[in-house]
């Protein structure tokens, strides 16, 4: 009797030991530029020597489960320095990670490896920066994103200087197009030539060609998410562009320094402002759009996001025909960390798009209007179980007319 009682007071001390030797710790924060202040999407945190690691969604955010203990971190991100933190783990910790943009060129390098037995589900999705978009060749002088997301293996084009994409089969209408959350219903310029997306304006842009997240809404075709840049906190800048067919002005800076920014960039075509219709061509088009965006940090968990897009193109004869068409969308976000493993993101979103149409002749003046009109309000929560294994689920709901 003695006996078992010490093999099972012995049984319960190694159960004990194991469960401490086992005590798991979450490390959570934001990754961000550290000129700028703005998040880095799909920026790494990893231990080399647990062989586990974690990337920053699209806000930026992260979180990693370690066991107790001393760990030597490394986040990285393509083009900036990689940063090395000892960090202590013996409870929740929550540290921002600043990186500095790497001035360092490298010869070409070739790198193999053999892929693992198990593979996160990445939904087929093709993650391209703005910095990869700018150094592909362009006809018109200036970047394009949707010539660059035309490029990507499993996209057809309608043909040269178009802006229709036929993904994985699906026709151009059946694609969803956003930027910063909000539809956009009709992604090109002069009819195709040049995209709305203003590559002074953007970030990151996401291209899904299958398995669409939930989050969309389903699809049949395709998804191209764009996000916006978010401003600089820390330093104002100013900068002016011109290509053959438009001009660029863009500023940003901090609003209050290190808590809020913006964000502002607008853009024009110039050909219209010499040429008139019936010069050249009987109908002379002509384009602009505007992008704003604002953040501010509410407290250490909050922040909140304001996005405004303004796009429109006109079509004017030298007779009594013109032709306008454009979109505005707006989102107002609210992001907010739970914990260290719980990240929340609220959304109200509002998208409109237009297409008026005027001609008069002899016996009457002809007037066509159509659009479309959503406002969309969702709210996401993503759970950071384990390196590699997370789970995102949410709500929605679309007012369409």
């Amino acid at each position: 009797m003695i006996d078992m009682k010490k093999a099972i007071f012995l049984l319960l001390t190694l159960s004990t030991l194991f469960a401490q030797a086992q005590t798991k710790y979450t490390l959570s924060g934001t990754i961000t530029d550290a000129r700028t202040g703005e998040s880095l999407i799909g920026a790494t945190v990893a231990s080399a020597k647990l062989g586990v690691g974690s990337a920053a969604n699209e806000y930026g955010f992260y979180s990693l489960s370690l066991p107790e203990g001393e760990h030597s971190l490394v986040f990285n991100y393509l083009g900036y320095e990689a940063k090395t933190v000892a960090v202590s783990l013996f409870s929740n910790k929550k540290i921002n990670i600043a990186l500095e943009n790497s001035g360092i060129g490298l010869q070409a390098v070739t790198v193999s490896a053999k892929s693992e037995t198990h593979r996160i589900n990445e939904f087929n999705v093709d993650k391209i920066t703005i910095q990869t978009i700018a150094k592909l060749p362009s006809p018109f002088g200036e970047a394009d994103v949707i010539k660059a997301v035309q490029l990507q293996s499993g996209v057809k084009t309608m043909g040269e200087g178009s802006s229709g994409m036929f993904i994985r089969g699906g026709s151009s209408d059946q694609n969803l197009i956003l930027i910063d959350e909000a539809p956009i219903y009709n992604p090109a310029h002069m009819f195709g030539l040049i995209s709305v997306f203003n590559p002074d304006a953007l970030n990151h842009v996401s291209l899904y060609k299958s398995n669409m997240p939930a989050q969309y809404g389903g699809r049949v075709s395709g998804v191209l998410d764009c996000k916006m840049k978010e401003g600089n906190m820390n330093e104002s800048d100013f900068s002016v562009g011109f290509s053959p067919f438009s001009s660029i002005i863009s500023a940003n800076g901090p609003i209050v320094k290190g808590k809020a920014a913006f964000f502002v960039s607008a853009r024009r075509s110039l050909f219209d402002l010499v040429l008139k219709p019936g010069m050249l061509m009987d109908m002379m088009p002509s384009f602009y759009d505007l992008n704003l965006k604002m953040n501010t940090k509410l407290g250490k968990k909050d922040r909140l996001y304001l996005s405004v897009y303004h796009g429109k193109d006109r079509l004017l004869s030298a007779d009594s025909f013109h032709n306008d068409w454009g979109n505005t969308s707006a989102t107002l976000r609210w992001n907010r960390t739970i914990g260290s493993k719980l990240f929340a993101n609220t959304s109200v979103i509002f998208s409109k798009y237009e297409n008026y149409m005027e001609y008069t002749d002899e016996v009457k003046q002809y007037r066509w209007l159509t659009g479309i009109n959503d406002i969309n309000a969702k709210f996401d929560l993503s759970y950071f179980i384990s390196p590699g294994n997370s789970v995102k689920f949410g709500a929605g709901s679309i007012y369409h007319k």
